[in-house]
């Protein structure tokens, strides 16, 4: 889990963070902020989207291009593990002063594990190799419940968290999937019938898993202002001004 981060001032005069778009420097001040003490974290775009821009309305396709920038000037690293994304700060630790280090949930860049402390090279621990099915495992679960995470954030009624978290690990969503749910919500919180009420008919985030909510499908009507029996909402009509000396 990510703790307090501290920012080297010489960041605003780095000729790698200065080739940044401007949006693109925040991004990377933001991955400093969300690394773990190993410098990891989660690298999809949908995940940094909603870890560092999470009232914005940047769509995914804009967060992977300021991200692909950041890679390409060299400030992290991309590398895959089992088919998801995560970034590594390569001088994360030059540049914090930690008291205590946590090892890392999340697999090395040149392998499953960590090496804080323990002198232990990915290539060296025999536990780190893809033939243990039990790490595999752990790693897999792990990638479930920070989807979850992801998709708890969005969805806007908070209820039953358990329960939802249950259903959402049956599913298994691949970040293709997750990404079709988070469209899916934003959807439904313009709609008539999830803002009716203050939110009143907005389905339990399990009820809405189970009932594979992310294939509902909205007309243009019912998330662009139109009340949930049809009726158009009046449109406020601007007063004439009439001056004083004319009356």
């Amino acid at each position: 889990m990510a703790r307090k981060r501290q920012i080297d001032p010489d960041i605003w005069r780095s000729e790698q963070v200065i080739s940044l778009q401007m949006v693109a420097r925040l991004m990377f001040i933001g991955m400093i902020s969300h690394a773990d003490d190993e410098g990891r974290l989660h690298g999809s775009a949908v995940s940094l989207k909603v870890n560092i821009f999470p009232s914005d309305s940047f769509s995914n396709e804009e967060v992977k291009q300021w991200r692909d920038e950041i890679i390409k000037a060299k400030l992290v690293q991309y590398y895959q593990v089992d088919g998801a994304e995560y970034l590594w700060l390569p001088n994360f630790q030059r540049y914090q002063y930690m008291t205590k280090s946590y090892p890392s949930k999340l697999p090395s860049p040149n392998g499953i594990g960590n090496g804080i402390g323990n002198g232990i090279g990915s290539e060296d621990n025999q536990l780190l190799t893809s033939k243990q099915p039990v790490i595999n495992q752990l790693l897999t679960s792990y990638n479930i419940h920070e989807r979850f995470e992801v998709f708890w954030v969005a969805y806007p009624k908070k209820k039953s968290k358990g329960q939802a978290e249950r259903v959402f690990a049956k599913i298994k969503p691949n970040d293709q999937l997750l990404t079709l749910m988070l469209s899916a919500i934003e959807k439904g919180k313009k709609s008539a019938d999830w803002q009716k009420d203050g939110g009143k008919y907005i389905p339990y985030p399990a009820t809405w898993l189970n009932a594979k909510g992310w294939e509902d499908e909205f007309s243009e009507k019912e998330i662009s202002g139109v009340s949930h029996k049809g009726s158009p909402r009046p449109i406020p009509q601007p007063h004439e001004y009439t001056n004083p000396a004319d009356a």
